[in-house]
């Protein structure tokens, strides 16, 4: 499970994937979100609902003790919050959309869109240099 927290780890790119506790790995930075305002644009994450404006937001990542192929993500926007919680295989997730079946696909490695499976919402996450596709 170390090594699975590891690899969200870097995947979410250094953001600290932590257990249901909320306590990071040793291994881990001490933050569990992303910065609201951090010193780069490139490490600023962004999010946007529906066809709204993208928005300044932080992410936290948190996976089950015994079980880190399921994470949720909650995301805390001005407007409010959103929250997906499920696994991916490659670039696809499959889960749920604040409580509503819903699929994702990755971009690439910082940007993220997910729709409800009823089309009714759509919201995406990426880090300031990865809306359009940086690697």
């Amino acid at each position: 499970m170390a090594r699975r927290k590891q690899i969200l780890s870097l995947f979410f790119l250094g953001v600290c994937a932590c257990d249901a506790g909320g306590a990071p790995p040793a291994s881990n930075p001490p933050s569990t979100q992303a910065p609201a305002a951090a010193s780069s644009p490139a490490s600023t994450l962004y999010c946007k609902l529906d066809a709204g404006k993208a928005q300044v937001c932080r992410m936290e990542i948190k996976t089950e003790p015994g079980d880190a192929a399921n994470v949720t993500l909650t995301f805390t926007l001005e407007s409010g919050s959103m929250r997906f919680k499920g696994q991916h295989q490659s670039a696809w997730w499959s889960g749920r959309l604040n409580d509503k079946p819903a699929m994702g696909y990755e971009l690439n490695r910082g940007h993220t869109i997910y729709s409800t499976s009823d089309l009714s919402t759509t919201f995406e996450w990426w880090y300031g240099d990865m809306e359009h596709g940086n690697y």
